[in-house]
């Protein structure tokens, strides 16, 4: 009997070494969790834990299952019943499982899982090379048993915080189908490259009529990307545009742009939008700016939605720039290219401007500095030189007075003036004082400086387009207030007043007050019509759910006798946590009409939210978009 023990012994030990210890061995392929209860056959092993739930760990793979068997020639896995997988990050559930740990690849049916806020499930999904491949799978990034959105596809590929692509995809809100792709991609958070469709999107206004917007969102490299537009709109025809975005160490650009030929009138409608910087070195560079419309009303009609500031058409320009420590030059090429009139803007081919920054003359006190600026007017066919240079002495007194003498000389050349000759100079002189007082009491602390400028020169120059306010004598004096509770500013101040010697009149007196951050008064008096030609107010007050924006504005113009005033009033208030509500309004009280206004209806639908504005200015417009919280760029309607 013992020695039958013994032998069965030395035969374990010889199976170990010779069979097991070699395959284990084999490729480092190690499992770092490695408990047989029994053995199946001769290849054959299950492991287990306390609670009957086998579990298999093997360098960054792990697996929890009911069963689990391994062939340990193949180092192959076979597992059934609820089943965990994890391999390197992600983690995905199912019912049967075939794994290679050579290869890192295997199938698992019924599958289900997280990849960040993505949820997706499967009749069969595949993993290889960091790769899931779902068929018959969907997806979402809602939590409830029946989602409020999903995309359903015929196969889904997931390549975890990369990227989800969705061949045959049928997109659902609840259990309606409501769109079909023929391929579908959605690029995650984290991922640096976009080359997806654009949700098409709906939508109706006054001039466009009934409307379908999508494009492609497109990567090329880490340099450039961008988005295609292409747009059916009821009432105007097809609209296309192409998008652009560059970036590198040494350059930026980027473009917009959109062309449409309306269907009716056969007219040819677009823009074009460039913006272009280049370093050439450490101290040059190259600045392009470009603006092109058809026709101004052109962005109203077709982009009624845009803000304000793009709403504002900008003069186009090419320019060289290049600075040194003391000194900057620029060549600049001020062309104009719309074909409507831009009246405030001076086309400038070119204008070349040098500016000597304020510098010591050795190792004394004195400062020198100087502008030379030589312009070609296209519209007049004149050439411009305007050059300065002036020299200063700052003295500091007692810590708080400054004091600052400068004497300059300008010199001119413009043709174009009848009233000057061609060939123009004068001598200047300029006084600046600068006061700071301080005084505190007990929390608060005030502190007002005065700043004194007198300028006086030997000559009048009746340059009326280039100088228009130009002057022998001017006195101008600017006071800024400052009050403060502790170490907070709450209440800030500023008064400018000028007199000028030569028209013997005195400016506009321009005051400004802003308390803290809520409410902000600008007036702008002038003193011989006795009339306010600004009176400007704003209010801006907060809460945890809500705020409030209250504006006046009153202008007159003093010349054309006419007056325009507004008042103006934004409101934003959450209605508990999932509603909020907010409008604007825009009225001319003198028109005794509405400019603007806007309603926005805001509702939180767990995993998206949706959104009703209702906007009118010039045209109308309507919209109800539904955004999508974990991609809140990626919009799922619009109507």
């Amino acid at each position: 009997m013992n020695h039958r023990l013994l032998l069965f012994g030395l035969g374990i030990i010889v199976y170990y070494f010779f069979i097991i210890a070699p395959a284990l061995a084999s490729e480092n392929y190690s499992p770092s969790t490695l408990k047989a209860e029994f053995l199946r056959g001769e290849t054959y092993s299950s492991f287990l834990q306390d609670e009957k739930r086998a579990i298999l760990t093997y360098q960054d793979i792990k697996i929890v299952a009911d069963k689990i068997e391994v062939n340990l020639d193949s180092f192959e896995i076979w597992a059934q019943g609820d089943i965990f997988l994890k391999v390197e990050e992600y983690e995905v559930r199912g019912k049967s499982l075939w794994f290679s740990l050579k290869k890192r690849e295997g199938t698992l049916t019924l599958p289900w899982g997280k990849d960040g806020p993505i949820i997706f499930k499967a009749e069969k999904s595949k993993f290889s090379s960091g790769i899931i491949t779902l068929w018959e799978g969907e997806f979402t990034t809602c939590d409830l048993s029946l989602p409020h959105y999903r995309v359903k596809a015929k196969q889904v590929q997931i390549i975890p915080e990369e990227k989800i692509t969705a061949r045959n995809a049928t997109v659902y809100i609840g259990s309606l189908p409501v769109f079909w792709m023929p391929l579908f991609i959605k690029y995650l958070p984290k991922s640096k490259e976009i080359n997806e469709i654009i949700f098409p999107r709906f939508g109706y206004n006054d001039f466009t009529g009934w409307y379908v917007k999508t494009g492609y969102q497109f990567y090329i490299s880490s340099l450039l990307g961008g988005t295609f537009h292409f747009d059916y709109l009821s009432e105007c025809g097809w609209g296309t545009g192409i998008d652009l975005s560059h970036q590198s160490k040494r350059t930026r650009g980027n473009l917009e742009s959109y062309y449409i030929k309306e269907k009716d009138s056969k007219k040819e409608r677009g823009m074009g939008r460039l913006r272009y910087w280049q370093a050439l070195s450490n101290f040059s560079c190259l600045k392009l700016r470009l603006d092109y419309f058809t026709d101004e009303e052109f962005l109203e009609d077709y982009f009624p939605g845009i803000s304000s500031e793009k709403r504002e058409i900008l003069p186009s320009f090419l320019s060289f720039n290049t600075w040194g420590e003391n000194r900057n030059f620029r060549l600049i090429f001020q062309p104009k290219i719309n074909p409507f009139p831009e009246e405030e803007w001076e086309e400038m081919l070119p204008q070349i401007k040098f500016n000597l920054l304020s510098q010591k003359i050795g190792k004394g006190s004195l400062y020198i500095q100087g502008t030379t600026k030589i312009t070609n007017f296209k519209e007049e066919a004149k050439d411009l030189i305007d050059s300065s240079l002036d020299i200063s002495h700052p003295f500091t007194l007692f810590n708080y007075l400054q004091f600052k003498p400068r004497i300059g000389w300008h010199l001119f050349y413009y043709p174009k003036e009848k009233e000057e000759p061609k060939y123009s100079s004068i001598n200047y002189q300029n006084y600046e004082f600068f006061l700071r007082l301080k005084g505190k009491w007990g929390k608060f602390s005030h502190q007002v400086s005065p700043h004194l400028i007198y300028y006086h020169s030997n000559k009048f120059l009746k340059l009326k387009k280039i100088y228009p306010d130009n002057s022998r004598d001017f006195l101008e004096l600017r006071v800024n207030n400052d009050f403060y509770l502790k170490q907070k500013k709450i209440i800030n101040s500023k008064f400018n007043l000028g007199y000028n010697f030569t028209k013997q009149k005195f400016t506009p007196i321009e005051t400004n007050i802003n308390f803290g951050d809520y409410l902000n008064v600008d007036l702008l008096y002038e003193p011989y019509q006795e009339v306010f030609k600004l009176i400007g107010t704003s209010l801006e007050v907060r809460g945890e759910k809500w705020y409030l924006n209250l504006g006046f504005r009153e202008y007159t113009d003093v010349e054309e006798n006419i007056k325009t005033t507004q008042l103006s009033g934004r409101v934003r208030l959450n209605l508990g946590k999932k509603w909020r509500i907010s409008s604007y309004v825009l009225y001319d009280i003198q028109k005794r009409e509405i400019k603007e206004i806007s309603y926005s209806i805001w509702r939180d639908l767990h995993c998206w939210t949706a959104q009703l504005s209702i906007t009118e200015r010039v045209r109308k417009n309507y919209s109800i978009v539904f955004y999508i919280k974990a991609f809140p760029q990626f919009k799922i309607g619009s109507f």
